[in-house]
C-alpha cells in the first residue's frame, strides 16, 4: 500500500524543518558573532570617549592643588604682613592680632571652599559626560540587537511559510 499525500508532506516537512533549523541556527550564530563585533566596536569608542574624561577627574585634584598652595601662599604672606604691621605699632600681643588671626583663618577657609567646590563641578561635569557615553553606547547596541533580532525572526517564519507551501505541493505532486 502506497503513502498518503499527508505521510508524503509530513516526511517533507520533517527533512524540510530540520535543515531550516539548521540554517536558523547558523542565521541566530552569524547573528551573536555580528552583534559580538559591533559591541566591541562600541566599547572601544566608549573607551577612548570616557578615557579623555576620566583623565579630566583624575587631574581636577592636582589642579586644585595648585589654587589650594596658592591660598597658604596668600595666607602666609597676610599673616606676615599683619605680624610686621602690629610689631611697628608696638602692639603685638594685643586682641587685635587674634582676631586678625581668625579672620584671616575665615579668608583662607573660604578660599579652599570655593577651590573645593570648582572642584566637585568639574569632576560632577566630567562624570554626567562619562553617564551620557555609556548611556548612549548602551542604546547603541540595543538598537544592534533589536535591529538583528525581527530580521532574522521575520526570516524564520518566511523559511517555514514557504516549506509549508512547498511540502503541500511535493506531497500533491507525489
Amino acid at each position: 500500500m502506497g503513502k498518503t499525500q499527508q505521510q508524503y508532506k509530513d516526511e517533507h516537512y520533517a527533512a524540510g524543518l530540520k535543515q531550516v533549523d539548521k540554517l536558523h541556527g547558523q542565521r541566530k550564530e552569524t547573528d551573536a558573532a555580528t552583534l559580538k563585533q559591533i559591541n566591541e566596536a562600541i566599547d572601544k569608542s566608549t573607551a577612548v570617549q570616557t578615557g579623555q574624561y576620566q583623565q579630566r577627574i583624575d587631574a581636577a585634584p592636582l589642579e586644585s592643588r595648585v589654587e589650594y598652595d596658592k591660598n597658604a601662599i596668600a595666607d602666609a604672606v597676610s599673616k606676615q604682613q599683619i605680624r610686621e604691621s602690629l610689631a611697628n605699632m608696638g602692639v603685638t600681643d594685643s586682641g587685635l592680632t587674634s582676631s586678625m588671626q581668625t579672620a584671616l583663618a575665615i579668608q583662607k577657609q573660604k578660599a579652599d571652599r570655593s577651590v573645593k567646590v570648582n572642584e566637585n563641578a568639574k569632576i560632577q561635569a566630567a562624570q554626567n559626560a562619562i553617564d551620557s557615553i555609556l548611556a548612549d553606547a548602551e542604546a547603541k547596541k540595543a538598537d544592534a540587537k533589536i535591529q538583528r533580532e525581527p530580521a532574522t525572526a521575520d526570516w524564520y517564519a518566511a523559511a517555514l511559510a514557504e516549506m509549508e507551501n512547498s511540502t503541500t505541493q511535493s506531497a500533491a505532486e507525489a
